[in-house]
Formats: C-alpha cells, sequence, structure tokens
C-alpha cells in the first residue's frame, strides 16, 4: 500500500469539490399511497432562487378559501383528536419563501376538534391515543384550538369518504453537485405504481446523459432480477418448468414499449394497468427503449398479495432519464461582478 494514499485521496476529493457547485433541485411528489408521483419542477443554482420557484408552484395548488380540510397537527394520533386529524375551514394563505416551512395554511378550527378550552393556545404535546408517552406538535404549526397556522404538506381537502381525504403534495427543495461548467442537470428517475410496500420514488442527479442513463438502465436490471426472484421463490420445480416453458424460458416477458407503454411520458403506467379485464399475458411482463440516447425502462409485477387497501396487488415501476437546464446567475458569474 501507498503511505502516502491518504494524501493522495484528499487531494483528489478537494480538487473534485473546486471543480464542481452545488445545484437546488425543486422535486415535487404525491404522497397518495396508490398513486405516487415525482417531478422535477426546477434546477437553480441558488438555494433562494429556488425556494422563490417552489414557492410559486405551491402556490398554484393551493386549497381555496373555505374549503373544509382536515390538518394533522400533532406527530402521532393523539387522545381527544379524530384519527383523521383536525377539521376546519381554510381562512388564508401565508408565505415564507426561505423558511423552513415556506407555505402554511391559517385554518378556523371546528368547535370540540382539539382538547382545552376553545380559544387557548395549542399544547406542545398531547398523550397519545394508542401507547405510551406523548405526541409533541408539528414543527411549524402554531395558533390556538380555535384558529392555527399549519405548513402546506399537513393539510389536506376533507371528503365525505373517511379513508379518501385528498393527500397534498410534497413539495422540496434538495441539493446536489455538477461540474462547475454545467448548463444542464441529468436525471436518473424511479416511480413506483405504489409505496404500501415500503417502496418510494427516487431522483439521483448526474452531469451528463451516458452516467445517468447508465444508473437508470443498472437499477431497473436489479429490479427486474428481485422481482424474479420473488416470483421463483416459493415454485416447485415442476411448476415454475411448466411455466418457463410456456413464456419461453422467462419468468418475465419482454414487450415492445408501443405495446406495454400506455404512453410515457403523459402516461406513466403500462396498458395494462387496472384494467377491468385479466389478462393472463400481462401479469409478468417488461420493456425496455432508448429515446434520444437515454434509457426508459418499465416492469410489470402482478404478485396477488394485498396489504389491507395499502399495499396494491398489481405493482409497476418506470425508470427512466430527463435533463433540465439550470437557471440563475452562475456562482462564479456573481462573485466575479460582485
Amino acid at each position: 500500500t501507498n503511505p502516502n494514499f491518504p494524501q493522495i485521496l484528499n487531494s483528489a476529493v478537494v480538487s473534485a469539490l473546486k471543480e464542481s457547485r452545488s445545484i437546488y433541485v425543486v422535486v415535487r411528489s404525491s404522497c397518495e399511497t396508490e398513486d405516487p408521483r415525482i417531478e422535477i419542477l426546477d434546477v437553480h443554482w441558488t438555494r433562494k432562487g429556488a425556494e422563490l420557484n417552489l414557492v410559486a408552484e405551491e402556490r398554484k395548488e393551493r386549497i381555496a378559501r373555505g374549503k373544509q380540510v382536515v390538518a394533522e397537527i400533532y406527530d402521532s394520533m393523539c387522545k381527544g383528536i379524530d384519527f383523521r386529524g383536525v377539521k376546519g375551514v381554510v381562512q388564508g394563505w401565508s408565505e415564507y419563501p426561505h423558511e423552513a416551512w415556506p407555505c402554511r395554511y391559517k385554518i378556523k378550527v371546528t368547535k370540540g376538534q382539539i382538547p382545552g378550552k376553545y380559544g387557548s393556545p395549542l399544547r406542545s404535546a398531547l398523550p397519545k391515543k394508542y401507547g405510551e408517552g406523548t405526541a409533541p406538535l408539528h414543527e411549524g404549526v402554531s395558533g390556538t384550538t380555535a384558529e392555527i397556522e399549519v405548513p402546506s404538506c399537513l393539510v389536506k381537502v376533507e371528503s365525505k369518504n373517511t379513508w379518501r381525504d385528498k393527500e397534498p403534495n410534497l413539495f422540496m427543495v434538495k441539493r446536489a453537485c455538477v461540474p462547475r461548467s454545467s448548463h444542464v442537470a441529468w436525471f436518473s428517475l424511479h416511480e413506483v405504481s405504489t409505496t404500501g410496500w415500503g417502496d418510494k420514488c427516487t431522483h439521483t442527479v448526474f452531469s451528463s446523459q451516458a452516467t445517468a442513463s447508465t444508473h437508470a438502465s443498472e437499477a431497473f436490471a436489479n429490479r427486474l432480477k428481485g422481482f424474479e426472484r420473488a416470483y421463483t421463490f416459493e415454485k416447485q420445480a415442476s411448476e415454475l418448468e411448466n411455466e418457463l416453458a410456456e413464456n419461453g424460458g422467462a419468468v418475465f416477458q419482454q414487450m415492445e414499449w408501443e405495446t406495454m407503454s400506455a404512453g410515457f411520458p403523459l402516461k406513466r403506467r403500462s396498458r395494462f394497468f387496472r384494467a377491468d379485464f385479466p389478462l393472463r399475458v400481462s401479469d409478468r411482463c417488461y420493456s425496455t427503449r432508448s429515446a434520444g440516447g437515454g434509457f426508459n425502462g418499465l416492469v410489470r409485477f402482478y404478485h396477488g398479495g394485498h396489504l389491507d387497501g395499502c399495499g396494491n396487488p398489481e405493482h409497476e415501476e418506470l425508470f427512466w432519464v430527463e435533463s433540465h437546464n439550470i437557471h440563475g446567475e452562475h456562482p462564479d458569474i456573481a462573485q466575479a461582478s460582485g
């Protein structure tokens, strides 16, 4: 081993850091268990620029004044509060672009929704409904038992159906690094059709289309192998042998992109997703393509399992690559002019 390796490594890291710059990515994701989504809305050289854009984007989706809503103001279900949250009516909207909770609703609370005298200050914690201990007030929540100000991500439109309150979209600013000469950021994205089994939508930033495509392609291949292992794990040898013979030796059938995709990028599921009739050929299938040099991959796995409505038996995952211009004044230019 080279005794100077630590110094060589540190030098390489310092050099790489000098040649890179931070970028700030505005991301919107859906909190709906059975309809998760991920979208890159903007990429900016400065955090402040990204934060202003986040507020502008979230403003487009704000809930109208006078709407009945439900707000989750404590960190867990509490005694004296409905399991859905605190009910009330939207009174207004406030923006704090450069704070931790940039968009907040002002809500008139329905009487009897929060323990304590109506109009008294909110308690910092309440006893948990299940188990021991207390649940703290969510960060960013303030007010009284009559009027509260709540971060937008904790407020959803009330539905007549107890289990169908409209979940809000979640807006975030994420930091990443790219070479300082970059004008474009490339993203490898992964979207799942349900988060009920613990999966989530993700994005990874790269400085070139080639590296983003390699990442997406490898992630897709690993996921497909995982699905194949999951399907064959409890199969008897004779049963599996018959199925492989029927499917040409493959556990998952490969399809043409146009045959399988419902219309990417506008539609991010297969033509078979939640169809009204069973299609055996579509229970386990996948498709890949190279679109403009970027990788696209879609896999479908109808495994039949369920989790009381929270884990759908029909599972699909999409992997793709897209690019976004980096907006705002480059930090080097701003520093030179300053």
